[in-house]
This record gives structure tokens, sequence and C-alpha cells, in this order.
């Protein structure tokens, strides 16, 4: 199976990273809430 951009998006929101390089916050339709955002580090 083949993860297509989109898949790429959805898994970059979930990481902390992502909210600081584009200034995501709540109520934008990418963000999910920390509780659900994973920690690789």
């Amino acid at each position: 199976m083949k993860a297509g951009p989109l898949g790429l998006v959805c898994i970059a929101a979930l990481q902390e990273g992502y909210y600081k390089a584009f200034d995501v916050k709540e109520g934008d339709k990418m963000y999910q809430p920390p509780e659900k955002r994973v920690s690789i580090w």
C-alpha cells in the first residue's frame, strides 16, 4: 500500500513541530488536541 501526499500531511499533523512550523491553532481544519498528538523524542 502506498501513502499519497494527503496521508503524509495527516501524519505530520500529529506531530508538535507541525503546529509550530505552520502556526496551526485550535479551530483550524488540521488541528488535533495535544492528547491525540504523538511524541517521537
